[in-house]
């Protein structure tokens, strides 16, 4: 999605289940930056390469978890501002 570019020094595993976001480290400290997605983030992240911007993305997300696509927006949003927070998406640079 443009504006966001996903930081190669994070993997993205789903384990039973449950997806998380594990970053790349030589310190065990920095496993502390894992982050557990739930179904909503976990499908933005796999999303996130093949749409163009939020628009798109919040009809995607509005058809796969029947919700509108303002709410979808608002929700999308915060798990991309949170993610960039934590490192593991990078904004791009224009």
């Amino acid at each position: 999605m443009e504006g966001y570019l996903k930081n190669p020094m994070f993997v993205a595993r789903r384990v039973e289940g449950d997806g998380f976001l594990v970053p790349l480290a030589e310190d065990l400290k920095d496993i502390k930056k894992m982050h557990k997605l739930n179904d909503l983030g976990w499908y933005i992240w796999e999303h996130l390469g093949n749409v163009e911007d939020m628009k798109n993305l919040s009809a995607l997300i509005s058809q796969e978890f029947e919700v509108d696509e303002a709410t979808a927006s608002r929700d999308a949003q915060v798990f991309l501002e949170n993610l960039v927070h934590a490192g593991a998406l990078i904004m791009e640079e224009k």
